[in-house]
């Protein structure tokens, strides 16, 4: 964490699919850049849905600060 920001992501696996977080991350290398590679991978049964099927970012945003204990530093 240099500039103080974390990558995650959720992931939702179809199927039973077995995945592990070595092969998430190298199968990023060879797609994205290496300060986009996910340093936490949360592995979910479902997104946090509104009611007309979008996905509720914020909710996701909030639950990973609270799991990993982050404190958010006010700015202006």
């Amino acid at each position: 964490m240099k500039y103080g920001d974390i990558v995650a992501i959720w992931l939702r696996a179809a199927g039973k699919t077995e995945l592990s977080d070595q092969v998430i991350r190298d199968f990023c290398h060879g797609w994205i850049a290496h300060n986009k590679i996910p340093a936490m991978i949360k592995y979910v049964g479902e997104f946090p849905m509104t009611v007309t099927g979008k996905v509720q970012q914020y909710l996701m945003r909030e639950q990973m600060v609270e799991e990993l204990n982050l404190v958010a530093r006010k700015t202006a």
